[in-house]
């Protein structure tokens, strides 16, 4: 995995209540290795401007119901097609609202 570095970025910090302005964040391989609001040597790291837009961890969705067409067994009446859809659209727009892990609930779409 190449390395990749953030460059101005707003962080959610734990020990502050607002978000921290014009961050880099480099990342090595899987591990987030330095942050600093001082401009980092990207290396050979590949540079992404965040251009003080805010990066945070993936957000989680511990309720979810991705069939999303009702909340009731009725969902027997769509044809599987319609149900697939239905799922397609709400993980992709889950993803799109920075969720990147999705507890389906008891009942859902295990099948």
């Amino acid at each position: 995995m190449a390395d990749i570095l953030f460059k101005d970025a707003n962080l959610v910090l734990a020990a502050f209540t607002n978000l921290q302005a014009g961050h880099d964040v480099l990342v090595k391989g899987k591990l987030i290795y330095s942050v600093s609001s001082e401009p980092i040597d990207p290396g050979d790291a590949m540079v992404i401007d965040v251009a003080g837009n805010t990066l945070m961890p993936g957000l989680i969705d511990a309720h979810a119901h991705i069939t999303g067409l009702n909340l009731s067994p009725r969902n027997i009446s769509h044809s599987a097609s319609e149900i697939v859809l239905a799922c397609s659209h709400y993980l992709r727009n889950s993803l799109l609202d920075g969720f990147t892990t999705i507890r389906e609930e008891a009942g859902g779409a295990d099948h």
